[in-house]
């Protein structure tokens, strides 16, 4: 009996010590010190973030970095930088400086950034190197230290195409525009078609005065798109912000529905964004996108109570809120709300071809057949100009032929039909369609500007 009570006082004796040593680990890990949740998150990202971040669990490097990356994702910088201090003092690496120069960067703290920064660039040409570099001469660039910048974008590497565009610039800035050639080159090789480059293109040939060469660099990045990104943070931020809250279930409803026509999910979510309270700090576009869906699932009702509140309590009227109010008063057969709303779209952003083909379904129904006629003139317009921004010639100008075939007073297609024909290396066809569009318009500015420069008639109108 004795040996078994030793036995006995030996194994609670070991129980104590565990617990102790678990109590003391967790009363010397410190808690995330947290933001004010609920003012910057609806109810559920809020609580998601306030049970990860207070939940017990190892004092390990991971769990820091899981819990700094939920703060990184939703702009709470200074509380990243706590959690990744406690990582970095579990086990140093390369990953957690580069997190901790990116926190202190938004912080303001540059000099404490620039040194997290150097602790990762290096000479091994590797990709999280090559980016240290790149934010190294991004503030050099700040401090206005020109020479340092171009340096660290040098030191980026030859395939960092941001460092690779932000050096070139710095040459053409900085007076040295000869020397930019082989950045250009290799720009080129990559992104041929993207709007900065074309731009910067233009101004390198400005310095070298070559102003021929700079105007059809000018003339390339009018049929050109932005592609070419300069900041990478938000594609390292988005999918860690799908792991939380609404923006999380809002992925997985709209998943669903596309690929089995599951309505139930963006129903039910709609149902616990309409009940709470703090909707209105959901991530910003949340509400639109999710009043889309559940109109797309047939939930008229939810979808228009969202809309309301967007547009009357969160104040965010929005080119894609005004068309799902022009959607939700065509489920209503309501054409005049439908198209007002549908205009408040374009008037906001007028380059969708999408809302512009909806107003003539509008017109038709409000039998209005002459403002039904001009909207389908201007969705063929609008059509045949989104292919003329690609680079798209032939389909572009297609798409104006087809419009001046029955309606030839529209002075704009004649226009860009005469780019095109410029840019096939039919000049005179150009010069033909540049004159129909100055006799229709004789003060348009882009069609004096052509023929002057592309063909080398300066008609009086432009003295």
């Amino acid at each position: 009996m004795k040996q078994i009570r030793t036995w006995l006082v030996g194994l609670l004796a070991v129980e104590l010590v565990i617990i102790g040593g678990l109590a003391w680990r967790r009363w010397m890990s410190p808690a995330v010190p947290l933001p004010a949740l609920r003012e910057y998150h609806d109810s559920q990202t809020a609580d998601e973030l306030q049970t990860l971040l207070q939940s017990p669990g190892p004092d390990d490097a991971e769990r820091w970095r899981t819990l700094a990356d939920a703060c990184l994702a939703y702009g709470h910088y200074a509380q990243a930088d706590a959690c990744l201090e406690r990582a970095w003092q579990q086990g140093a690496s390369r990953d957690i400086a580069y997190q901790r120069g990116l926190c202190d960067s938004r912080l303001g703290r540059l000099d404490r950034a620039r040194g997290w920064f150097e602790k990762v660039a290096d000479d091994s040409g590797g990709l999280l190197s090559s980016r240290a570099w790149y934010q190294l001469g991004r503030l050099a660039l700040r401090r206005e230290d020109a020479g340092g910048a171009a340096e660290a974008f040098r030191q980026a590497g030859d395939f960092h195409w941001p460092a690779v565009y932000q050096r070139a610039k710095l040459l053409v800035r900085g007076g040295r525009a000869a020397e930019a050639g082989p950045l250009f080159d290799r720009l080129f090789g990559q992104y041929g078609d993207d709007l900065r480059v074309w731009q910067l293109r233009a101004h390198f040939y400005e310095a070298l005065g070559d102003q021929g060469q700079a105007e059809r660099a000018y003339d390339r990045a009018s049929r050109s798109l932005a592609s070419l990104g300069l900041d990478d943070t938000e594609l390292y931020l988005r999918p860690i912000r799908r792991k939380y809250g609404f923006v999380r279930d809002f992925a997985i409803a709209q998943e669903s529905f596309r690929k089995s026509n599951e309505g139930e999910p963006a129903k039910a979510l709609a149902r616990r964004m309409l009940a709470d309270p703090l909707w209105q700090n959901a991530y910003l576009t949340v509400n639109q996108d999710l009043a889309q869906l559940v109109l797309q699932a047939s939930d008229v009702d939810a979808a228009r109570k969202m809309l309301d509140r967007q547009f009357e309590q969160q104040r965010y009227p929005s080119s894609k809120a005004w068309e799902l109010r022009g959607d939700l008063a065509v489920r209503d057969s309501n054409w005049q709300q439908a198209r007002e709303g549908y205009l408040h779209a374009l008037e906001i952003s007028p380059a969708r071809g999408e809302v512009e083909t909806l107003l003539v379904t509008t017109a038709e129904k409000l039998k209005q057949p002459k403002v039904a006629t001009l909207a389908r003139q201007r969705s063929v317009m609008q059509a045949g100009l989104e292919m003329f921004r690609r680079n798209e010639i032939m389909d572009a100008g297609g798409m104006f032929s087809e419009l001046l075939d029955s309606h030839p007073e529209w002075h704009q297609a004649w226009f860009y039909l005469g780019e095109c024909e410029r840019l096939r290396g039919d000049l005179e066809t150009a010069r033909t369609y540049y004159e129909k569009c100055l006799a229709l318009n004789p003060d348009h500015g882009r069609a004096l500007w052509a023929m002057a420069h592309f063909i080398g008639v300066k008609p009086e109108k432009a003295e």
